[in-house]
C-alpha cells in the first residue's frame, strides 16, 4: 500500500536487500482518500524509479493508474487476488443459522453489502438505491457489515433512517464466511476498487454480485452477475430488482457460475505460485529485469 511501500526506501538502503512492492488501490483522488494521500502517490511514483525491484499490480486498473502517473513500468507484473474456496464455499447449513440469528425467515430476500464505512465505498448511493428496491419489493432487508457500519454511526444512520428495518447494520464480523451464505445477493457500490475481495469472497460462496464499474469488477464478475455506473441508485436498483425477480434457480446457476469463475481463474493458489516465481526472479541479483507480459494482465 502506499505508505508502505514508500518506507520500502528504508529497507533498500538499509539491508540493501531487493524490494517488492504491492498496489491495491485504484484511482486515488482527493474526494475519496484526501489530499495526502495523492501526495503520498505521487511520491510513490517517484520512488518506482529507485527502489522496488518488482512492483506487484493486484489488477490491470491498478497497472493502468500506474502507467498513467509514470510509475516504472518495466518493474511492474499483475498477479490477480486469490481466493480461499475452501473457506468461502456454499454452506446451506450456515446461512440457515444466521437467518435465524438475524431473525429473518426464509422467504426473505437478503441483499449484503460488506464494506467498511469510507467514502469510496458510496454507502449513499447504496441506501438511496435500497430504498427503490423496498418500495418494488417489500419482503427484502439489506445486510450491511463493516467497521463503522453501526447504528452509532450518526452519517450512516441518517441515510438509512428512511429505510426503517430495511436495513440491519452488524458492524465489523469475522465470520464473513458464514455471513455471505446467507446472502441472495451481494451488492458493492463503490466508486474505487482494485480488484475487489468482498465481490470475490461473494463469488467463491455462490452468491450472485451487482457492482458499480470501477476497477477489476466487470472483469471479475463477467457474466455471473450485473455491473451498473458508480453513482446512479437508479441503475443499482434496477439491477437488484431483476435479479430479485428471476427464477430461483436461474439465480442459483449464476452463484454457481460464479464461483466457477473465481475457482479457476482466481485461486489463492495460482496467486501464490506467481507471487514465489517473482520473489524467485527478484532473488537471482544481476538477471535481466523481467518481462512483465509474462504474467498477463487479467
Amino acid at each position: 500500500m502506499l505508505h508502505a511501500n514508500v518506507l520500502g526506501l528504508v529497507a533498500r538502503v538499509v539491508s540493501r536487500s531487493p524490494v517488492v512492492w504491492g498496489v491495491h488501490l485504484s484511482e486515488v483522488s482527493r474526494s475519496t482518500l484526501g489530499t495526502k494521500a495523492v501526495v503520498v502517490q505521487r511520491c510513490e511514483a517517484i520512488c518506482s524509479w529507485f527502489v522496488p525491484s518488482r512492483i506487484v499490480a493486484c489488477s490491470a486498473s491498478s497497472r493502468e493508474v500506474m502507467r498513467r502517473l509514470r510509475y516504472r513500468g518495466q518493474r511492474i507484473v499483475t498477479i490477480p487476488n486469490g481466493f480461499n474456496v475452501v473457506r468461502f464455499r456454499p454452506d446451506a447449513a450456515a446461512g440457515k443459522q444466521v437467518r435465524r440469528e438475524l431473525g429473518l425467515p426464509a422467504t426473505t430476500t437478503i441483499i449484503g453489502h460488506l464494506a467498511r464505512f469510507h467514502p469510496v465505498k458510496d454507502h449513499a448511493t447504496l441506501l438511496a438505491a435500497a430504498g427503490q428496491v423496498l418500495r418494488q419489493v417489500p419482503d427484502v432487508r439489506f445486510v450491511l457489515c463493516g467497521k463503522d457500519v453501526t447504528p452509532d454511526n450518526p452519517e450512516l444512520s441518517a441515510l438509512a433512517a428512511p429505510l426503517g428495518d430495511g436495513v440491519l447494520m452488524l458492524g465489523q464480523r469475522d465470520d464473513v464466511p458464514r455471513l455471505l451464505n446467507a446472502f441472495d445477493l451481494a451488492v458493492s457500490s463503490s466508486i474505487s476498487e482494485a480488484l475487489s475481495l468482498a465481490i470475490g469472497e461473494a463469488m467463491a460462496t455462490g452468491v450472485p454480485v451487482v457492482a458499480t464499474r470501477c476497477g477489476e469488477s466487470p472483469d471479475l464478475i463477467g457474466d455471473t452477475g450485473a455491473i451498473v455506473p458508480m453513482r446512479d441508485p437508479n441503475a443499482l436498483a434496477e439491477a437488484m430488482v431483476r435479479l430479485i425477480r428471476i427464477d430461483p434457480e436461474a439465480r442459483s446457476e449464476l452463484g454457481h457460475r460464479a464461483r466457477k469463475r473465481i475457482s479457476s481463474g482466481y485461486s489463492l493458489e495460482g496467486m501464490v505460485e506467481r507471487y514465489q516465481e517473482t520473489w524467485a526472479d527478484v532473488g537471482g541479483r544481476g538477471r535481466p529485469p523481467l518481462n512483465s507480459s509474462q504474467y498477463g494482465s487479467k
